[in-house]
C-alpha cells in the first residue's frame, strides 16, 4: 500500500537567498519521513499577498510557530 505524503508551503519575508522577495517553499510530509522535507518547488513575489495567492487553491494557514525562524511568516497545508 502507497504512503500518504502530504505537502506543505512555509512563506518566507525576504530570506537570506532572496533578500527582495517573498519567497514560498514547498515541503514534503510522509513517505517514511518524520520530518518535512525540501523539494524544489517555490515562488517568489513581491508582496506576501501575491505570494498567498500564488499557492495551489484549498489550502489552510496554520500561521507561525513562536520558535520558527524569524523570515518565516506562516505555513500553509
Amino acid at each position: 500500500m502507497p504512503r500518504e505524503v502530504v505537502s506543505t508551503w512555509t512563506l518566507y519575508d525576504r530570506p537570506r537567498d532572496y533578500p527582495e522577495h517573498y519567497v514560498a517553499r514547498r515541503f514534503e510530509i510522509g513517505a517514511g519521513h518524520i520530518y518535512p522535507r525540501p523539494t524544489n518547488d517555490m515562488f517568489t513575489a513581491d508582496s506576501l499577498e501575491e505570494l498567498r495567492m500564488l499557492l495551489p487553491p484549498g489550502l489552510v494557514c496554520l500561521g507561525r510557530n513562536p520558535s520558527d525562524d524569524p523570515n518565516i511568516v506562516e505555513t500553509w497545508v
